[in-house]
């Protein structure tokens, strides 16, 4: 048969050669792999980061409203009492005014 200058058969030599190709073609395979895997667990990392400050957004936003409820409410109590207060005071006063009127008009 025909030999290669080494003095081994061309078929071989055409046999190492796919050889190596396929081994090489499997290792950028397995890398590809690896780097595949590798992206999927930065994705997967990025979308976990993504959905917990998502979820803390959604968290703080809600205190927020809830602080922001609360102050409303608190300040419709102060109104609340404050308009109670000042009606308090003008029926005392008017009751004061009242009872004057009474002790002069008993007077004369």
């Amino acid at each position: 048969g025909l030999t290669n200058s080494r003095g081994g058969r061309a078929s071989d030599e055409k046999d190492m050669q796919r050889r190596r190709k396929e081994e090489e073609l499997e290792e950028r395979d397995r890398q590809m792999l690896v780097e595949m895997e590798r992206i999927r667990q930065v994705l997967a990392r990025a979308v976990l980061k993504k959905w917990i400050h998502k979820s803390i957004g959604h968290a703080w936003s809600k205190w927020c409203d809830e602080v922001r409820q609360k102050n409303v409410i608190k300040k419709m109590v102060l109104r609340w009492q404050h308009r109670l207060n000042t009606q308090a005071w003008h029926s005392w006063e008017c009751m004061v005014e009242k009872q004057k009127q009474l002790r002069v008009s008993i007077t004369k």
